[in-house]
């Protein structure tokens, strides 16, 4: 909810068509869907639910970066 309500319901859709945010969620959710649908006791839900939060967190990182990108300034700065 916070990248949604963040980046904003517009600019969310519009990102959400570039083909590895696509890929990401879309993967995701249907991924997600099939497991919750064939599996039958929360041990496998668990379980198999691994593969899928990869994909998710890394499509929405996407979308929170591609609306508020990193600034060359704040690549620059090291840690000493």
């Amino acid at each position: 909810f916070y990248v949604f309500f963040k980046v904003g319901a517009s600019h969310f859709m519009k990102y959400l068509l570039h083909p590895s945010i696509l890929f990401c969620m879309t993967f995701a959710l249907l991924f997600a869907f099939a497991v919750g649908f064939t599996a039958m006791n929360f041990g496998a839900l668990a379980r198999y639910k691994i593969p899928c939060l990869p994909f998710y967190f890394a499509g929405l990182v996407l979308i929170f970066y591609a609306k508020f990108p990193i600034s060359q300034r704040l690549l620059q700065y090291r840690i000493r």
